[in-house]
């Protein structure tokens, strides 16, 4: 049958924090910490959407081809 489960979810603690949860030698870790990504900030920062979001427009005389 079709329909919706009720879902409950516990409280989470409120001292959980994912640091403590991933292991200190695993792999995203490591490749944080020899690869440096700062200048995509600067490469997206001029190009991202407003707190808002995208605003996306089409015009009524356009058509979709799929």
């Amino acid at each position: 049958m079709m329909g919706t489960k009720v879902r409950t979810f516990a409280q989470l603690p409120e001292d959980l924090s994912l640091e403590d949860l991933v292991p200190e030698n695993h792999f995203y870790r490591r490749l944080e910490a020899r690869l440096d990504l700062s200048f995509v900030r600067d490469l997206g920062g001029r190009s991202t959407p407003t707190a808002a979001g995208p605003r996306w427009t089409r015009s009524s005389s356009s058509s979709c081809s799929w």
